[in-house]
């Protein structure tokens, strides 16, 4: 007399579902849970064969079934990601991709690490993005989303040494954003010097990114270099005329230096570029104007 063991009737199910036999297929499988009801791969295979048959909900409830019997059945995971994003639930395919990504991470090349990576940083996960990186660290890209996140978390030691090894894997890399956002940073805890330094950095990468110019000319005023600071925003605006920033900036030198007719020309410059000024600007503005209207008084 033939002994049948679950893993028999769960092979004979395969190979129906296979000939495109649903039915029967679906019968085997019952049949092996009739004999095991904690047999998980027989609720997956039933998973399987609901889905190929577009029974989707039915499918997502046999796979979780059996990822409660055995939660390192991670197929169970990737296919119910597949059916939340053929039913347009983004997160929720997100969410068990990410599952199985981090229980079998070698069953990935490192571009899709990347990707998921690349997307926890959209979602402003920094913390998440660092921890994808760590299978795609050998691309220049996976290191430049670590650098990214460890800029949203204001690691500035980390981040330099980050990029730094990216140049060691690619010279040419363009990392110009990640020095410009560094720079800003370090300008946002007093360190000038640093700042001058890894702006210099970016504009070596490349020379006409707006945002590089504007921190080394923010970087120059900081420490007094005057001259420096306009004639950076000078050549910050031959690249980018409409770049409205750097007209509320060099008012507020020429304001600093007293010259006022000069600093209410470049205010005015910015307000009809961009009339939403930032409010600490305000009282500079009004000072200029009031220094004018007496001087025009005078005469």
């Amino acid at each position: 007399m033939e002994i049948h063991s679950p893993q028999s009737y769960l092979d004979r199910a395969q190979r129906l579902l296979a000939q495109e036999q649903y039915a029967e297929a679906f019968r085997y499988a019952q049949k092996a849970l009739e004999i095991d009801p904690n047999f998980a791969p027989a609720l997956q295979e039933m998973g399987k064969i609901l889905e190929r048959n577009n029974q989707w909900d039915d499918s997502l409830s046999c796979y979780e079934a059996a990822l409660l019997i055995d939660p390192r059945l991670w197929e169970c995971r990737w296919r119910m990601g597949l059916i939340y994003d053929r039913k347009g639930f983004r997160e929720l395919a997100f969410h068990n991709f990410q599952l199985v990504m981090a229980s079998v991470p070698e069953l990935f090349p490192p571009e899709e690490h990347l990707k998921l990576a690349e997307a926890f940083l959209q979602q402003q996960n920094p913390l998440a993005a660092i921890d994808a990186t760590k299978f795609c660290d050998q691309l220049p890209a996976g290191l430049q989303v670590k650098a990214r996140a460890q800029i949203l978390l204001e690691e500035i030691d980390n981040a330099i040494t980050t990029l730094a090894k990216i140049q060691e894997i690619d010279a040419n890399f363009n990392t110009a954003s990640e020095y410009t956002n560094l720079a800003r940073l370090a300008l946002k805890y007093n360190q000038p010097d640093r700042a001058l330094s890894l702006v210099q950095n970016a504009l070596t990468l490349q020379p006409d990114l707006v945002e590089a110019h504007f921190y080394l000319a923010l970087t120059f005023a900081t420490i007094g270099k005057f001259r420096e600071a306009f004639f950076s925003f000078q050549e910050l605006i031959s690249i980018a005329p409409n770049y409205a920033p750097a007209y509320y900036e060099m008012g507020i030198l020429s304001a600093k230096l007293s010259k006022w007719e000069e600093a209410e020309a470049f205010f005015q410059a910015g307000r009809t570029l961009d009339p939403h000024i930032y409010p600490q600007i305000q009282a500079t503005i009004d000072r200029v104007n009031q220094v004018i209207k007496e001087q025009k008084m005078n005469y």
